[in-house]
């Protein structure tokens, strides 16, 4: 005859192996994610050594989001793999650097999920093209007058910088040449008189990697 007392212990046992048996599962389903990125050099292809940094956030939304930042380095393989937060699967911007080249940032991952699907490559460059800038003033600058511009490859990087400044004063017919890094680079340039916006424009130019392109700007 089964006793109360003996069924009570037996019933502790079991209540308790459930209960482990749940928490195992549920660590095991809680499990933080890995991702995995390659780094190139654009001309030779090989694996580089480089910094790397990688930002994830909790929200599509900024104002609300809590970040989750990695700081890490490739290996000789020019590899690495991260294991993010699985509570922060939002990944907001990615940095690479490496003396030498251009600074690698992924301007367009913004709130994005991380991929976790074999290695992501991403291609580090230096300024190994060439944007020759033809700049023609119509009418001639004036002493108040500053005239900025800029080329930048916005998906290689997250922002812009002035490429060059021309002084007021400054010949009416100008050539510059610009080193920028290969691929889609967006053109912007402003003419301001007393700080004041009179002209200006924006475009996109292919640059070649080791080329030169020509561009005409009239202002």
């Amino acid at each position: 005859m089964v006793t109360m007392k003996k069924i009570i212990p037996v019933l502790y046992l079991v209540t308790i192996c459930f209960i482990v048996q749940s928490c195992k599962k549920s660590d095991s389903g809680s499990k933080d994610p890995t991702v995995c990125f390659i780094v190139k050099d654009e001309i030779t292809g090989e694996p580089l050594v480089t910094s790397f940094t990688l930002y994830t956030s909790d929200s599509q939304n900024p104002q609300i989001a809590t970040t989750a930042n990695y700081y890490v380095s490739t290996d000789a393989t020019g590899s690495v793999c991260i294991e993010y937060a699985s509570y922060s699967p939002y990944l907001t911007e990615i940095r690479v650097l490496k003396p030498g080249y251009d600074e690698y940032c992924s301007g367009d991952f913004t709130h994005t999920i991380i991929s976790s699907n074999n290695y992501n490559e991403i291609i580090l460059k230096k300024r190994s093209a060439f944007i020759k800038f033809h700049l023609i003033n119509q009418p001639p600058v004036f002493s108040t007058d500053n005239f900025a511009l800029s080329a930048e490859n916005i998906p290689y990087t997250c922002y812009y910088t002035d490429l060059l400044t021309v002084p007021p004063g400054s010949a009416s017919d100008t050539l510059i040449i610009a080193s920028v890094v290969s691929g889609d680079n967006f053109i912007i340039w402003n003419l301001k008189r007393n700080y004041t916006s009179i002209s200006d424009s924006s475009f996109t130019i292919n640059a070649p990697l080791k080329d030169t392109v020509t561009v005409e700007i009239n202002y």
